[in-house]
């Protein structure tokens, strides 16, 4: 176990969790395997995720550290991406859910900029982001700015804020 009670994991995709519990499920009987339950503390209501412990490798990664913090937002500021140009929705579909559902931060801090700098583009031309786009931007500000917010303990509001303004 690389995990204690009480610590804050990201979950992949899922986003920001804090460790609740490390143990055997009750609901799970004649299981021996233990699990790590997992709440969402920016989520609504009160639902737990549970993942065995012998996958936490795949599926969990320690947040970063307030001392991270400005070395991802001059990354993300510098970074040099191009938005995706994907002649099909599928594509488009795929190249950010790859993104994504790997859980680095750094795969995160790219789909932001990403579609940041295709909203510029598509703006400049009095046209709009697609449905699919606005969606993915939502997920990795999400995903970003709660991490930011643990890390640097505010509020996922000011998280986002210090975002934008890196991308400034």
């Amino acid at each position: 176990m690389n995990y204690a009670v009480g610590q804050y994991v990201m979950y992949r995709s899922s986003g920001v969790c804090r460790v609740e519990a490390i143990g055997k499920l009750p609901f799970l009987r004649g299981h021996d395997e233990l699990y790590y339950t997992l709440r969402q503390p920016f989520a609504v209501g009160a639902a737990r995720n549970y993942l065995p412990v012998a996958a936490e490798e795949k599926y969990l990664r320690a947040v970063m550290t307030a001392e991270d913090v400005p070395a991802c937002l001059s990354e993300l500021h510098t970074m040099d991406v191009k938005p995706c140009r994907a002649a099909k929705r599928q594509q488009l579909l795929d190249h950010y859910q790859q993104l994504l559902s790997s859980g680095d931060l750094h795969k995160h801090l790219q789909v932001f900029k990403e579609v940041d700098l295709k909203e510029r583009s598509e703006r400049a031309a009095g046209r709009h982001l697609s449905v699919t786009e606005e969606q993915f931007r939502k997920k990795a500000e999400q995903l970003l700015s709660e991490e930011f917010a643990v890390a640097l303990h505010e509020s996922p509001e000011a998280s986002r804020k210090r975002l934008y303004a890196a991308l400034s």
